[in-house]
């Protein structure tokens, strides 16, 4: 399951229908990659907080995985998640997905957030998600050529880091600050009412099994 938020903090969508370049490429490096097309079997795109909250109508089959793709970040009343701070986030998410949520793997597509990630699992198993396993990048994150997620090593605003990329046109070999396949993530679990920790070792093992098991770009 694809899940994509085009929504930033403070702003309307109002009957948009369609997703920005940026956004699609990401979609498309995504699906180039053979171990992360066989996962993705659906796909939903909420415009709105309203449509963030709305029943998946899709059945999720055992084991698949959840791709969150939005933007992040942390201002001043604390992180945020496709537009929304993690408590509002985290009811969105619990109220789209419901009992398909329990016991899913999610990889969280965005920047900045990662070592939060204790926070969103918090605010996830706050709202009844049991068993649910996070892993998030900790910077700035792109998606390569190859459909493989990447964090930038130095300290780039947003903008700054788009235009670094796309000057490489997102191959991660040609770029000195893209740092190998799961480094520079953070993850966490959702159960009995409260986010722990996992291991980094085990959340660099975790991201670098799923989306680069060939280990080309680790």
């Amino acid at each position: 399951m694809l899940w994509v938020i085009e929504g930033q903090p403070d702003t309307t969508y109002d009957g948009k229908e369609t997703l920005p370049d940026t956004v699609q490429a990401d979609i498309n490096h995504l699906e180039s990659n053979g171990a992360v097309k066989s996962h993705v079997k659906s796909r939903d795109v909420s415009y709105s907080r309203e449509q963030a909250g709305t029943p998946c109508a899709q059945k999720l089959e055992k084991g698949e995985p959840i791709y969150v793709l939005a933007h992040a970040g942390i201002g001043a009343s604390g992180p945020w998640l496709g537009g929304m701070d993690f408590p509002t986030f985290a009811d969105k998410m619990v109220r789209k997905f419901g009992n398909q949520l329990n016991g899913r793997t999610v990889y969280v597509l965005a920047c900045f957030i990662g070592e939060k990630a204790y926070k969103l699992a918090e605010a996830l198993a706050e709202k009844g998600a049991e068993n649910v396993r996070l892993y998030v990048p900790n910077k700035l994150m792109y998606i390569s050529a190859a459909g493989i997620p990447h964090v930038l090593s130095s300290n780039q605003s947003f903008e700054e880091g788009n235009e670094y990329v796309a000057k490489y046109a997102n191959q991660h070999k040609k770029m000195k600050l893209s740092l190998p396949c799961g480094k520079e993530w953070s993850g966490a679990r959702a159960a009995d009412g409260t986010g722990t920790v996992i291991a980094a070792g085990e959340v660099e093992k975790a991201v670098i099994g799923h989306f680069d098991p060939s280990g080309s770009e680790t």
